[in-house]
């Protein structure tokens, strides 16, 4: 439902199971709170950044709202007090690829080849459940598999770009879970190479394989960048500084009004009160899930699609005073389950970083479980207790802390095979440019920055004209 709110002027809505059609009344605003803009970019993470910086420089006037109070999304950096040193916790690296530099380069931001080796570190294989090391476990040399594994990727080249352009019969293969195809194409030795570089997708044996070939993609098999200092933030604080004031931060979408051909009105909540914003065109880049989308003027097309999107856990932060040497990771294996995969909810692995004293983990739950902050906080403290209590770790009374911590749910949208099969995706992409809107982000192509900023510079002509 819409938010009630004490003005003189009034928001007309019809609702029916969910379809809010609103029309915006103006006139109780001030002149300055009614604003113009070529395009009002919703989400200010990897898309709706990219889009701005676009639009902009082809002369586009463009407004960003986004609900945080910063740019970046996903993007999150954590600066050491002492030293400065700078640590990336969410998107940690970026592809190698003319696109990508040439964003960077934009704003005078160098970028290196991503090296994760720290000399020194030894790897402990650790049962985070009990907190004692799995004997004997060593991870399998997964090179035949994941070569494999690339065979079968070429088989789909229209999964490159993004998810619209799945053929209207959905190949077979695509719609088996990820386990299934797996087992059908000896695919095992590779599991734990997929494991170490994707998180945030619950238990990967249950996900759709569609999913798992756009994340697990040839860019794979490339060398990854990454900003020389790890503070890939810096792209977005030099994107916010650029668009200043048209930046809406810590603000909300109140309501939405497409019904006019030419123009579309956006009611804002801001820090300083209600805008309204009249653009021509919008672009939204926040994850399409129906609770995510109130205040949209979703129809009678648009509704069912974006009610069927579900999604799973991501977490990530870094953690202090936990008596974890510097020079050992822990890595979080099941001692009795399928390739030992571990058991979620939980950490993936604890790793030392480049500042003394500081870990850094990632966890996720299983796809049916959304856990808070505090609780997966929580669970990651309990599993260095059970690792001291069991020797593995020494002992010591000294609480750990966090020095950050993110929580990136709603993470890697989703829907389960039955509804991939009935063309979905083919429904979502035609509403591109649908009532003067589009559509962008991780859910329209998979979580890799890159690759949605390569969608995403295919709509800006249309977008701009």
């Amino acid at each position: 439902m819409i938010p009630i709110v004490p003005f003189a002027w009034s928001i007309c809505c019809l609702a029916y199971i969910g379809w809010v059609s609103a029309q915006i009344d103006q006139a109780g605003l001030s002149p300055k709170d009614i604003l113009n803009y070529d395009v009002c970019v919703i989400g200010g993470g990897a898309a709706g950044t990219y889009a701005a910086i676009r639009l902009r420089d082809l002369n586009k006037t463009v407004a960003v709202v986004e609900t945080q109070g910063r740019l970046g999304g996903h993007t999150v950096t954590y600066t050491d007090p002492a030293s400065k040193a700078t640590i990336d916790i969410g998107v940690i690296v970026v592809n190698n690829d003319d696109l990508t530099k040439n964003y960077f380069g934009r704003f005078n931001i160098s970028l290196t080849v991503a090296n994760f080796d720290t000399p020194g570190v030894t790897t402990e294989y650790v049962d985070f459940r009990t907190g004692e090391i799995v004997t004997g476990y060593a991870p399998p040399n997964g090179t035949a598999a994941y070569r494999a594994y690339a065979a079968q990727l070429a088989k789909y080249p229209f999964l490159d770009l993004s998810l619209g352009n799945i053929p209207q019969s959905v190949p077979a293969d695509l719609l088996l879970s990820f386990g299934d195809f797996i087992e059908k194409y000896s695919l095992q030795d590779a599991i734990p190479q997929f494991y170490s570089y994707g998180q945030g997708f619950g238990n990967i044996l249950n996900l759709p394989a569609l999913y798992a070939f756009k994340y697990y993609n040839t860019n794979n098999f490339q060398t990854a960048l990454t900003t020389s200092g790890n503070d890939n933030s810096k792209l977005y604080r030099e994107a916010q500084a650029e668009l200043g004031a048209d930046a809406f931060l810590n603000s909300n979408i109140l309501a939405m009004d497409r019904s006019d051909p030419n123009f579309v009105k956006v009611l804002v909540k801001t820090p300083s009160g209600h805008k309204l914003i009249r653009a021509k065109k919008i672009l939204s880049t926040i994850p399409p899930l129906f609770s995510n989308l109130r205040g949209f003027d979703l129809d009678a097309t648009e509704l069912p699609l974006f009610k069927k999107f579900m999604y799973h856990t991501y977490y990530a932060g870094l953690i202090n005073n936990s008596a974890i040497p510097d020079t050992l990771q822990l890595q979080n294996v099941g001692k009795d389950t399928p390739y030992n995969l571990p058991v979620l909810p939980a950490a993936y692995y604890i790793s030392p970083t480049k500042i003394p004293g500081l870990h850094f983990f990632q966890a996720g739950t299983p796809e049916t479980e959304v856990l808070s902050s505090k609780q997966i906080q929580a669970e990651v403290v309990a599993s260095i207790k059970r690792m001291r209590a069991v020797g593995v770790l020494p002992s010591t009374n000294a609480t750990p802390n966090y020095a950050i911590f993110a929580n990136h749910v709603p993470y890697s949208i989703y829907v389960p095979p039955s509804v991939i099969a009935t063309g979905f995706y083919n429904k979502v992409f035609a509403l591109q440019g649908r009532k003067n809107t589009y559509w962008s982000g991780a859910a329209f192509v998979t979580h890799d920055s890159s690759a949605i900023w390569k969608y995403t510079e295919t709509l800006i002509k249309d977008i701009a004209a």
